[in-house]
């Protein structure tokens, strides 16, 4: 992010830039991941002993868990 500012736009960059900004950047994507995803994945993981194997997104406790979690992932991807 801050080489495309850099690149893109050098004198507002350097008008407004803080290093602070640049933490930031690094920290957002860290906090969604881990307060968004994880406990998503952690709630609908299921493991299939009998084929030994762990299924993601597997498992929703209703058909509104289900429509709610899809619109999650999907907003999550984008």
């Amino acid at each position: 992010m801050e080489r495309y500012l850099k690149i893109v736009h050098p004198v507002e960059h350097r008008k407004k830039f803080r290093p602070w900004m640049n933490w930031v950047g690094v920290a957002v994507p860290w906090i969604d991941a881990v307060g968004i995803g994880v406990p998503l994945i952690a709630a609908t993981t299921r493991v299939d002993r009998q084929k030994n194997v762990c299924r993601a997104l597997a498992y929703f406790v209703s058909p509104a868990a289900h429509k709610v979690g899809t619109i999650t992932i999907t907003a999550y991807k984008y």
